[in-house]
């Protein structure tokens, strides 16, 4: 399938700093927007989805992701459960490669594990874009896509 899907916002908020075992903690949200250009992609109605995120420095040059999250689809309102597990290496201070595994678990479906790889790049210190490739199945030769994202740093 292919086409545009409906408009998203995004809200992040630092809980807490990284202490020892403890992660950088993160809450992360999205609101999708029943608004839609291509009807491949319906938005009927408001979804969401809430992930609590965290980030191990594990040295200057390695970090390691992890994210738990709950999510609800605009179509059938379906409630499912998220995670993800990323490695990042920082190759230069503004250019990074990740591989990241993920997977999904609803309710009434069966569950969907997927993997990528990608790069990010810091434009600026408040601008970063990043490209991935991947399958959102483990059968690579069967599903694939690719993504191009930007995201911005908002000031305090």
């Amino acid at each position: 399938m292919q086409g545009v899907r409906p408009l998203t916002i995004s809200f992040k908020n630092q809980l807490c700093k990284q202490n020892g075992l403890l992660p950088k903690l993160t809450l992360i949200s999205y609101l999708r927007l029943p608004i839609t250009i291509n009807k491949a992609f319906r938005g009927d109605h408001f979804g969401y989805t809430i992930t609590l995120a965290g980030r191990h420095d594990l040295s200057s040059k390695i970090k390691l992701y992890s994210n738990l999250g709950v999510t609800q689809d605009q179509e059938s309102t379906d409630i499912s459960y998220l995670s993800a597990l990323e490695i990042n290496y920082n190759i230069t201070e503004k250019f990074s490669a990740f591989t990241e595994y993920f997977g999904n678990y609803g309710s009434h479906t069966s569950a969907v594990n997927g993997l990528d790889i990608g790069f990010v790049y810091a434009v600026k210190n408040n601008l970063a874009v990043d490209l991935a490739f991947g399958s959102p199945t483990l059968k690579l030769n069967t599903a694939r896509y690719i993504s191009l994202w930007a995201s911005i740093r908002l000031p305090k």
